[in-house]
């Protein structure tokens, strides 16, 4: 559980995106920025906004920060059950594990 401090500081970085979002008509940039604070605020240095596509059971990534770049727009997940599966060239990422040249995730924010 995070101390008053860590709880603190992320009310902050929700309020700083919050202003954020008010004053900008790109949701691009809105995007970009929540992966900013949000991995700042969990102490990461790798943050994603995935977006499912209509009808589908196929994420692609809309937002990054730390990843190669090429990732916004190129990598695609699929969701299977209640976890998401994606290629990665590399090993598992996070709370992930490879599994035959897949990835998959556990846990969603």
């Amino acid at each position: 559980m995070a101390d008053l401090k860590q709880m603190v500081r992320r009310q902050r970085l929700l309020a700083d995106f919050g202003d954020f979002g008010q004053q900008s008509d790109d949701l691009d940039a809105v995007l970009m920025e929540a992966c900013r604070l949000f991995g700042d605020a969990l102490g990461t240095d790798l943050a994603k906004v995935m977006e499912i596509e209509a009808n589908s059971q196929t994420l692609f990534v809309r937002a990054s920060v730390g990843w190669q770049p090429g990732v916004v727009g190129a990598l695609a997940s699929r969701i299977r059950g209640t976890r998401i599966v994606a290629r990665h060239r590399e090993g598992g990422v996070g709370g992930s594990t490879t599994t035959r040249g897949e990835v998959l995730g556990s846990s969603i924010i």
